[in-house]
């Protein structure tokens, strides 16, 4: 009978149980969802197979000089990275660690630059060994090209390693490359100058292996393109193509404005690729044109198998208009066919972007393939779609219509199409909006019928984000309902990208965004001029929840006190909603600042019994040639004391419950650390040094040797003692020893130096030769200390640890084995605790995927002594009834939980909890439908 209720009870359970293991890894469950703006302009298929993408992402704003005028603007960095034929995006490449190379090294004084081509000019197996000939611009005007390694090492042949600038000036004169055709010479065309008031498009050659410029082409390396008389050059783009043929040309096209007596044309140029020279037998004096619509815009050339030549392209003029093609004879002499893709013709439709064209082969035919913008409503947003047709038909060669629009996004542009390798599909660059107004970069893959691939990314589609820059969020916390808030700095808000905020994400307790919460779980809080930070967060029981950081104090407003500028530390109270509390601050705006003249910098928050203490540094000493600083407010932000410890740098404090008390840790690199007892303040008043302690208030906690780095990590109070722990390190290098030292100082402020060896005691884990302690948790009741952090054994240095000492620094050798678990984690992240003492890691997830939170559980016997659950069924045979249970107390996590008799029932629908459970012979438990009951014991 016993063993037939234990194989019940076995099979009843064993879909249900959750076994916690610290030995697991961090999971992430819950993604930030801000990103900063990112756009992919260019898509080029390797030989290696991989797909080079450039674009640009946008920093934190910058201010440049433009026409005469200081103006604030985004700062647009150069982005290159590369995918392979699944969406993948390549590691190594750049930054070995998010895998994009940011080319910062571009930027201009005036501008942000964006990256507009780019070419492998050799392909490699290894990322870095690529070299990348990259083509872009300064928002100034001014172009450049420039060779590089992705790691951003510059060969010298090109150039000298230096950037070829392009000079532009103004915006009728642009250097920036239109258009290019890579390979052993590099054939770019762009808009530069103007002759006699005419604006002119300059056709240059390169060479690729050293830049210079090809000085048998044209003059000196350049043939200048001057429209024909009538015909004016607007800035529309200029687009170009290679005839490569016995006598191989070089064909131009680009759209005009109406001059006197003449309509809107679109012009084709040709020019001898050997020479450079404008090839005057083609159409009138090298010159072909044809009437178009006003405001046309030419998006690409094509030189089809027969040696005709296709132009694409789409009418803008703010009427109804469709994308169409030209093609002409390679002579000129007369146009073959051309075609508008009008409304039901069948696709794209009124009001649509021809954006980019590509020649395939499909079903065994030549085809033009393009991309386009097609309209969804009349509020100017998009869908990226793609067409086709062939080259010499009058007829519409309906691709199968896929368009596209992720759900998440408002509209989608694309920027450029290619044709993949044996014609098995194509790849669609783009840029989709948000309804916040950021955009991110798009890659679409589609197959040669036009329908996505959906081996491709997520479902046929990439979305390539990137962060606003900085880690991507400063703290976080669990709520009272279980709720996660995140918070972060926010450089810019994308709908003021002129004005700094403080930026909250709020979660649900599984991860998903609570969209309750502002827009879509995002608020940017206190909008300002100035930069505002967010450093910690800390929750209240009501739901609300205080932010400590800094405001930079460039100008005032309500609640900062005048003085030099400077960051003013600053505590924010706000409510559940997200919303400002403005009950709090002596304004009643919200906010707490440092009113001192100078600044203050932001460096620790704590919150007990109601009270809240902010410390951090000033920037001017006060009296004892000090800098540390402490505040104390009420609970509505009113200050009512202050502690000034005669410390030049605050690293971390505690407050006595009981007597008000201060002791203040902290010092300068390269000096003694010291703790300063400080007197509780009277109200409105300053609490001073208590020259009884110690010398005049300072006990020094004593260094080894000279040279040796150390950092008070915490303070804790003790009977007739204060423990300290210090993190060590023999000097600031990355290969120095570390270690986590204790020591102990009496109520006087004497060191005691029997404990340890002269005062210290240092952390002792066996095996380990260099220990760093990442994060510190007092459970028990303040009784016994958690030590997460890392520890190099055996020669590895990324071994971590938990370990737990005593109040006097000696390991408890009852937990884990001797005092120690080790994990698969080392724990340098930036890390809580949660409601369910799970613990909570802060992610830097890199430049594509911003920031994420990820949890650990960790067993209950870690946190806490292990309690006894006995049933006793003297109520009734629910489980949640703590009538049933002889401790009146319903099993947590620490349970052990005892079931010697009786029928025991977890309802339907519940969540039940013990750190084991034992059914002995007689005695049965049963789980309902849809419960859990969670064992937090270790596996075996």
């Amino acid at each position: 009978m016993k063993k037939n209720l234990l194989l019940l009870f076995i099979a009843t359970l064993s879909h249900n149980i959750h076994a916690q293991q610290v030995n697991g890894y961090f999971t992430p469950f819950a993604s930030n969802n801000q990103w900063g703006n990112t756009v992919i302009n260019t898509a080029r298929l390797e030989n290696s197979g991989y797909i080079t993408l450039g674009g640009y992402y946008e920093g934190a704003l910058i201010t440049g000089f433009n026409n005469g005028v200081y103006v604030k603007r985004p700062n647009k960095i150069p982005m290159m990275l590369q995918i392979n034929s699944f969406g993948n995006i390549r590691g190594g490449f750049g930054s070995a660690v998010s895998s994009v190379f940011l080319m910062s090294s571009v930027n201009s004084n005036n501008g942000s630059t964006v990256i507009d081509k780019t070419y492998i000019a050799n392909s490699s197996s290894t990322a870095n060994n690529n070299m990348v000939i990259v083509a872009g611009h300064e928002e100034d005007g001014d172009g450049f090209l420039i060779k590089t390694f992705p790691t951003g090492a510059r060969p010298t042949a090109f150039n000298g390693g230096e950037i070829t600038t392009l000079p532009g000036g103004n915006a009728s004169i642009k250097g920036y490359i239109e258009d290019w055709h890579p390979g052993q010479i590099m054939y770019t065309i762009r808009m530069n100058g103007a002759v006699y008031g005419r604006p002119q498009i300059l056709l240059s050659a390169f060479g690729k292996d050293d830049g210079a410029a090809l000085t048998t082409f044209g003059d000196n390396g350049t043939t200048k393109i001057i429209p024909p008389d009538g015909v004016v050059y607007t800035e529309r783009p200029a687009k170009m193509a290679v005839l490569s043929s016995v006598d191989p040309k070089i064909y131009v096209a680009f759209s005009t404005i109406a001059g006197v007596g003449d309509a809107s044309r679109v012009v084709l140029c040709r020019v001898n690729y050997n020479g450079g020279k404008i090839d005057s037998s083609f159409g009138s004096n090298g010159f072909k044109n044809f009437p178009s619509t006003p405001g046309y815009y030419v998006t690409s050339v094509l030189v089809n198998s027969d040696e005709s030549v296709t132009i694409g392209g789409y009418g803008d003029d703010g009427q109804q208009s469709v994308p169409s093609f030209f093609t002409f004879k390679n002579d000129g002499s007369y146009s073959i066919t051309s075609y508008n893709y009008l409304l039901g013709e069948p696709l794209p439709g009124y009001g649509s972007k021809n954006i980019a064209a590509k020649l395939a082969t499909i079903n065994n035919e030549e085809r033009i393939v393009f991309a386009y913008a097609k309209p969804i409503n009349a509020n100017g947003q998009f869908s990226i779609a793609i067409a086709s047709h062939k080259p010499v038909s009058v007829t519409a060669d309906p691709l199968t219509h896929t368009p596209w629009l992720g759900s998440e996004f408002v509209s989608a542009e694309p920027t450029e199409i290619i044709t993949l390798l044996n014609n098995t599909g194509f790849i669609v660059t783009g840029k989709a909006t948000r309804p916040n107004g950021t955009f991110a970069g798009v890659v679409i893959k589609y197959d040669v019928d036009g329908t996505l691939n959906t081996s491709f990314g997520n479902e046929g589609v990439l979305i390539i984000n990137g962060r606003q820059g900085g880690n991507p969020w400063a703290d976080a916390t669990q709520l009272p309902d279980n709720k996660y808030l995140a918070v972060a700095s926010a450089g810019f808000i994308p709908t003021a990208p002129e004005k700094s905020a403080l930026l909250f994400n709020r979660f649900n307790s599984d991860g998903s965004i609570d969209t309750s919460f502002g827009t879509n779980g995002t608020i940017y809080a206190l909008p300002s001029d100035y930069g505002r930070s967010a450093q910690q967060v800390h929750a209240l029981a009501n739901g609300k929840f205080l932010v400590g950081g800094a405001y930079t104090n460039y100008q005032n407003e309500p609640g900062i006190g005048t003085g030099s500028s400077g960051p003013k530390a600053t505590i924010y109270k706000f409510n559940a909603d997200g919303s400002p509390d403005n009950s709090f601050g002596t304004f009643q705006n919200g906010k707490l600042v440092f009113s001192g003249y100078t600044g203050l910098s932001f460096k620790e928050m704590k919150v007990q019994n109601d009270t809240i203490f902010m410390a951090g540094t000033t920037a001017q000493s006060h009296t004892g040639n000090a800098n540390a600083f402490i505040y104390k407010l009420s609970p509505d932000g009113i200050p009512v004391g202050s502690y000034l410890p005669y410390l030049r740098a605050v690293h971390t404090f505690t407050i006595s419950d009981v007597t008000g008390i201060g002791y203040v840790g902290g010092g300068l690199n390269g000096s003694a650390k010291q703790i300063c007892k400080v007197k509780r303040p009277l109200t409105g008043f300053s609490g001073r040094p208590d020259s009884s302690f110690g010398t005049n208030g300072i006990a020094i906690i004593p260094v080894t040797l000279a040279g040796e780095i150390n950092t008070i990590k915490e303070i804790k109070l003790r009977p007739g003692y204060i423990l300290v722990v210090t993190d060590w390190a023999t000097n600031n290098k990355p290969t120095a020893t570390k270690g986590v030292c204790f020591t102990m100082i009496s109520q006087a402020g004497i060191v005691e130096s029997a404990f340890g060896t002269n005062g210290n005691k240092f952390l002792q884990l066996p095996g380990a030769t260099s220990i760093k302690g990442e994060h510190f948790k007092w459970i028990e009741g303040g009784n016994a200390l958690l030590i997460f952090g890392q520890a190099t054994v055996n020669g590895h240095p990324d071994k971590g640890f938990i370990c737990k000492v005593d109040l006097d620094g000696n390991l408890v050798p009852d937990f884990g084995t001797n005092g120690v678990i080790w994990t698969n984690e080392t724990f340098e992240d930036n890390i809580f605790f949660n409601n369910a003492q799970d613990m909570i890691a802060i992610k830097n997830t890199q430049f594509f995927y911003g920031g994420s939170l990820a949890k650990l559980e960790i067993p209950a016997d870690v946190y806490n002594r292990i309690k006894q659950g006995s049933w006793t069924g003297t109520v009734n045979n629910d489980w949640f009834n703590a009538g049933n249970w002889a401790e009146a107390v319903v099993p947590d996590p620490s349970t052990e939980v005892v079931i010697a008799n009786g029928n025991v029932l977890i309802g339907a629908n519940q969540h039940a909890f013990a750190y084991s459970v034992r059914v002995l012979g007689g005695a049965s438990l049963t789980i309902g439908a849809n419960s859990t009951l969670d064992i937090t014991k270790n596996n075996p």
